[in-house]
């Protein structure tokens, strides 16, 4: 007759990066903890950029039990930031990647979180991206917001694509995404070219800030 399960007792101050990241230290470290995208990571180095980066969230004063918002892209760095916050006692907060502006919005604004981890490329796509929407906005005439649209705008989208073909883990996509980023690469400046020759010929003048009019 079977009885019923015992459930494990906890301690009164329990941190489940003990269980999942400090239980393995001198025990399995060699052992692979972590396959992602061709790439294998040990119990080890698992332990080692958790503790890097707990540490970087003390640093910017992160103290028990405050939010950390997580948006990475699917990777070891997500558990890094994840078991990081953990292990200091903050709570992480994981969002997806796919989330709308207003979405992101929200949880960020709900969780009060004091931190958001960003992964580099999400960052510096959406960087670029807001740098050309400034430009298209700010800049005096059609030549300098082409300019902007077609050198800023183009990384932009280009690293965010990228970011897309990464979160997909398929090498396919990646490859797709890849393709994609090259071709905005080598026709972003020719289309803008083009236009801007033909807004030209249409009567569109520079902005009195322009030094000379090398199309006179």
């Amino acid at each position: 007759m079977v009885g019923e399960p015992r459930l494990t007792e906890l301690p009164a101050r329990y941190n489940a990066a003990e269980t999942f990241i400090d239980s393995h230290r001198g025990v399995r470290e060699s052992t692979i903890a972590i396959r992602c995208q061709g790439k294998s990571v040990t119990y080890g180095e698992l332990a080692s950029n958790v503790d890097r980066c707990g540490n970087a969230f003390r640093e910017l004063g992160i103290e028990l039990e405050q939010r950390i918002l997580i948006l990475c892209l699917d990777s070891p760095a997500f558990v890094y930031a994840f078991f990081g916050a953990i292990k200091i006692g903050a709570v992480p907060v994981p969002t997806n990647t796919l989330l709308t502006p207003r979405d992101l919005a929200y949880i960020l604004n709900d969780s009060r979180a004091v931190a958001v981890v960003v992964s580099v490329l999400l960052l510096g796509g959406s960087l670029f991206c807001l740098v050309a929407s400034v430009g298209i906005i700010r800049l005096p005439d059609i030549y300098s917001r082409m300019h902007a649209a077609s050198k800023a705008g183009t990384v932009g989208s280009g690293l965010l694509l990228l970011a897309a073909g990464i979160h997909a883990q398929d090498f396919s996509t990646l490859a797709r995404a890849l393709a994609g980023f090259l071709f905005f690469i080598l026709t972003a400046p020719i289309s803008a070219h083009l236009l801007a020759k033909t807004a030209h010929n249409a009567g569109y003048f520079l902005s009195t800030l322009s030094v000379r009019d090398d199309l006179k």
